[in-house]
């Protein structure tokens, strides 16, 4: 992961991304995320951080639209594993996927594990890269508990 620091990036991908999502928002999960892996390669190397964290916060929306909690987890741990990963976009994600365990009521659809298994992914991706990310965390996992 980078250091942080937003820097000016080398190539804006935005106009990209806005003609790329609707289409990608219309294919089968495993092709969408095939393409946002390829768009998100492309946008990394080029320090666009923006639209990297919109990528990466569109592979949450498309994994939970699905209910593909599995690999949610899968694309949350190998994005956050890549090789010179800017940290604001994995905060971005991580925040993404926080917002989607605090909003849907996971006891009532019989989803409690994979609501368990989201939470530890993200205590691994967290842990010791966003600052007091498992204190808050453990915080706030009572409201997880309803």
């Amino acid at each position: 992961m980078s250091d942080g620091k937003l820097s000016k990036p080398d190539q804006d991908f935005t106009a990209v991304i806005d003609a790329e999502f609707p289409q990608i928002s219309t294919l089968p999960l495993p092709q969408a995320l095939e393409r946002l892996t390829a768009l998100e390669k492309q946008t990394r190397q080029a320090s666009d951080a923006v639209s990297t964290k919109r990528i990466l916060v569109k592979v949450v929306e498309l994994c939970a639209e699905a209910n593909s909690w599995e690999t949610l987890n899968d694309e949350i741990l190998a994005f956050s594993k890549k090789h010179g990963q800017l940290k604001a976009a994995i905060q971005g994600m991580v925040e993404e996927a926080w917002n989607l365990l605090k909003d849907k009521d996971w006891v009532a659809e019989g989803k409690v594990e994979e609501r368990d298994k989201l939470i530890e992914t993200l205590r691994v991706v967290t842990e010791g890269k966003v600052r007091n990310a498992m204190r808050i965390l453990s915080a706030n996992a009572r409201y997880l508990w309803k």
